[in-house]
């Protein structure tokens, strides 16, 4: 009977804990993908002849292929830099008090 007891107590602590370490490694992929898009986007912005459309369609595409939701992309040109910053929603499954957002930037010197 004592077993049953303490099983009874310790089980939900493990599969909450499961549950939680699941959901960080969904936001943690979810960011490295909002890096990886930020990436992309300033690789191709960069290239001489270039435009700002150019950067956020690759970031964008990267960033839907990888899984993620609401893609913003912000494209930015200064001193010769180019600036590009992607903000995106994780899909995950925990509680609506997480912000499940994740961010990446990135910056690449313009050809040219």
């Amino acid at each position: 009977m004592a077993e049953s007891v303490q099983w009874a107590i310790l089980m939900p602590l493990v599969i909450t804990c499961l549950i939680g370490i699941v959901g960080v490694c969904l936001w943690l992929s979810g960011r490295s993908a909002a890096q990886d898009a930020a990436f992309a986007g300033a690789e191709s912005g960069a290239v001489f002849g270039a435009d700002a459309g150019q950067a956020i369609a690759a970031a964008t595409q990267v960033a839907t292929a990888s899984g993620l939701d609401d893609v913003e992309v912000q494209v930015e040109s200064q001193d010769g830099q180019l600036v590009v910053e992607v903000s995106a929603r994780v899909q995950t499954f925990l509680p609506n008090g997480v912000d499940p957002r994740v961010h990446g930037r990135a910056t690449r010197p313009k050809e040219g």
